[in-house]
């Protein structure tokens, strides 16, 4: 060793005080920061990385590497005990159907705890069934993806069923024509807006006679009053039939007033104007058979709806009524897409429930002298049949969590848990359809204000309880005779049929009316069609002849409308395919297999229901 590092070395020794004291540890970084490598700053019980991450924090420290968990805060306790109730709820009904639970319904109708059914309503999984299956590709998930089908359908192409080309359109010129914005605007809020009240009607009534005094500008208002034109001219009332029986509808002006409007949707803000922009275009594109179209539009109203919650302490009294009622509209558009499209959910779902109904305006509770008589009371009506819209919401996802959850296997294997939840459920809806007001209660003779929107629910009831009966008739195809439950399943199996045929035999008489619900509309005619497809391919129920007069009532429904959408194309296809097949080879029944008898008869009392 030199001189120098001697030196050195015992000057560095005298620098130590004589008794030494333990060097204070450095501040060991979480469990996280040390993985990302990142400055921890040490935050008890939490450091600021693992706040914003959302992740909990732990801590190793000592030499036998032992890991120092935080304890939680008492939020943090109560989520996770919220988190483990739900989890215990799931798991109780999925492994002991036997235990009756209450389910917060009223209080949340679409929370984030109603995940989309594992089965599925769609009418797609029934073409997967061994009667129905090879007439689409296997486990086709929806017939909106697939490819137009090939040239065996070209015979019926060419012929276009919408009315304005075959009968010359409406008296109006081509063009968005301000000078008609007032007169077009009263026949949204009398055919559209009492469907789906998410507007003002004075002040949008006061938008379109300005805008018929100086024009449409560049603002939101104007959009607004552009696609209320263009649903106007698109839509058709349900008495609005001509001598031939089609519903008058001009898609040319309609398209104008359209393209006028989508012009304007891109210069809008986040603002409660540009949400219920994106909703009125997602109800054009409805009424257009553009599903895909519609759903991009309803999730970006949904959205603006959703970020306008976030920040509704900054808004005014009259618009978060407007905004409740968006709410609303938005979460029953998404519900009845999802029952039939499997897409990502509705981001709304995941906030807590306004309210169990939206408040009413205030048009409803003190008229306007403002707004005409015949609208006013129409609005009135509608209110009835927006709350019960909303209603019955609550009373389908009900349904679909207790019978759709789990596959169809499940309807075969727990049967008689199944029968006890569709005996039960379908006392709620019986209930639920009971109690509507006369208004919008399907009876003979019924207002034509009122009538509209009383076929409109009648067919929802219909869909409900048809979803309803669907796991009974599923096991009564699929299952075998000897089963104890064989003859209370057939009970509602026979239900079932009757809703089809009923369904089948409605829609054929309203068969051109165009309207934001259509889509769905044709869709259960092809869900009817195929469940009674199915009992008469299966061999186990034997039917008279007047089975095939409903299938070509149901086919005719399909057929108005296969050139609007690539899908009921595919419907008419499957559905004339099916038949042909059915009546060159009749089904026998196996042996020792029993059969279910099967005679559908008009019921008088429900002759006029749509």
């Amino acid at each position: 060793m030199s001189d120098s590092s001697a030196s050195s070395s015992r000057k560095r020794q005298r620098l130590r005080p004589a008794k030494s004291y333990p060097r204070k540890r450095t501040a060991v970084a979480c469990e996280l920061c040390r993985a990302r490598k990142t400055r921890c700053d040490n935050g008890r019980p939490s450091c600021s990385v693992c706040v914003e991450s959302g992740v909990v924090c732990s801590y190793t420290v000592g030499s036998n590497g032992t890991t120092l968990t935080p304890e939680p805060s008492p939020s943090q306790l109560l989520a996770r005990i919220d988190y483990a109730v739900q989890l215990l709820e799931q798991q109780g009904q999925s492994h002991t159907p036997e235990v009756q639970t209450n389910e917060a319904d009223v209080e949340e109708p679409c929370s984030h705890e109603v995940l989309r059914p594992e089965g599925g309503t769609r009418s797609e999984l029934m073409l997967d069934w061994p009667c129905l299956r090879g007439y689409v590709p296997a486990k086709t998930r929806s017939l909106l993806w697939l490819a137009q089908p090939d040239s065996t359908l070209d015979d019926i192409r060419g012929y276009s069923h919408d009315p304005s080309v075959r009968n010359g359109g409406a008296t109006f010129s081509s063009g968005a024509e301000e000078s008609y914005a007032v007169q077009l605007v009263k026949r949204y809020l009398t055919l559209v807006h009492i469907k789906n009240p998410i507007l003002d009607e004075q002040t949008l009534l006061k938008q379109a006679r300005g805008i018929a005094e100086v024009g449409f500008d560049w603002t939101g208002e104007s959009c607004l009053v552009l696609l209320a034109c263009a649903l106007a001219t698109l839509v058709t009332a349900y008495d609005d039939r001509n001598e031939n029986g089609s519903f008058p509808s001009n898609r040319t002006i309609s398209k104008s007033y359209f393209r006028a409007a989508r012009k304007r949707l891109g210069l809008l803000d986040l603002s409660l104007v540009a949400a219920q922009c994106r909703y009125l275009t997602a109800i054009y594109e409805m009424c257009s058979f553009r599903v895909m179209e519609a759903w991009s539009h309803y999730q970006q109203a949904s959205t603006i709806t959703g970020t306008l919650l976030l920040r509704q302490i900054a808004m005014q009294a009259h618009d978060l009524k407007l905004l409740e009622r968006l709410y609303y509209s938005c979460i029953r558009s998404h519900g009845d897409i999802d029952g039939e499209v499997p897409l990502p959910q509705c981001e709304l779902v995941k906030f807590k429930s306004l309210g169990l109904f939206p408040s009413l305006p205030d048009m409803v509770l003190s008229p306007s002298p403002e707004i005409d008589s015949e609208i006013s009371e129409t609005a009135n009506v509608g209110w009835f049949y927006y709350l019960a819209e909303i209603s019955a919401l609550r009373t389908s996802m009900q349904m679909r969590r207790a019978l759709y959850s789990h596959g169809e296997d499940w309807w075969i294997t727990d049967i008689q848990y199944v029968i006890k939840q569709v005996n039960s459920l379908e006392e709620e809806i019986d209930a639920w359809y009971d109690h509507l007001p006369d208004t919008i209660k399907w009876h003979a003779g019924a207002k034509v204000a009122s009538a509209e929107l009383a076929s409109i629910l009648y067919a929802r009831l219909r869909l409900i309880k048809l979803r309803l009966l669907h796991p009974c008739l599923y096991f009564n195809i699929h299952a075998s005779s000897d089963n104890p439950m064989w003859t209370e399943a057939s009970r509602q199996s026979l239900k079932a049929l009757d809703l089809s045929a009923q369904t089948l035999d409605r829609h054929s008489s309203t068969n051109a009316w165009r309207h934001g619900g259509t889509w769905f509309m044709v869709r259960s005619t092809f869900k009817a069609c195929l469940s009674i497809l199915a009992a008469i391919r299966s061999g186990r129920f034997v039917c008279d002849k007047n089975w095939v007069s409903l299938i070509r009532r149901g086919m005719s429904v399909l057929e108005v409308w296969r050139e609007e959408c690539g899908d009921v194309l595919w419907m008419e296809l499957i559905v004339k395919q099916l038949l042909e097949d059915t009546l060159a080879n009749p089904p026998t029944c196996a042996s020792g297999q029993s059969s279910i008898v099967w005679s559908y008869r008009e019921q008088d009392e429900i002759s006029g229901a749509a």
